[in-house]
């Protein structure tokens, strides 16, 4: 088996090769190991130089840049989110603040005055039934202890005819 040097597979590379033998060395390339390292170091090498010429040289500082604005703006949000959550903490104080200020001037006195005289009637209502039920009962058995004590336990356990 023949090897195609160095110089052969930089112009099959280039396609700067007629037909025939462009597939004469596709063909080796597919059996031989060895041409085929050579001709992927001659390809890398090229791409390499082409990639490198497209892309520019400041192309890393431009992109260390990026990133550096990146963690600033990040830094700035979490700062925004720590000042948020500080003045989320300052309207509360403030909240209670004035409802104690609401309290003590007795505002609210006025907006209770009503719900407890509803609550005073219920609990009345209830109350006074209970009363008259346990009143009633109570008499009932006062009345039956009255006439147990008036009656002879004799006269109760005799026959009637």
């Amino acid at each position: 088996m023949s090897h195609y040097n160095h110089r052969q597979w930089k112009r099959y590379a280039d396609n700067i090769i007629d037909e025939q033998q462009q597939k004469e060395m596709e063909c080796h390339l597919v059996d031989c190991d060895d041409c085929l390292e050579t001709y992927l170091s001659i390809i890398e090498g090229t791409k390499i130089n082409e990639v490198v010429s497209l892309v520019n040289m400041d192309f890393a500082n431009n992109v260390m840049r990026q990133i550096n604005t990146q963690e600033i703006k990040t830094s700035i949000k979490s700062n925004k989110k720590r000042k948020k959550s500080s003045d989320i903490l300052l309207y509360y104080v403030a909240a209670a603040c004035i409802t104690l200020a609401f309290f003590s001037s007795g505002v609210f006195d006025f907006i209770g005055y009503y719900i407890p005289k509803t609550t005073v009637q219920l609990v009345d209502t209830t109350r006074s039934r209970e009363l008259l039920a346990s009143g009633w009962t109570e008499r009932l058995i006062d009345l039956d202890l009255e006439d147990l004590t008036k009656q002879d336990w004799g006269d109760r356990f005799e026959k009637k005819e």
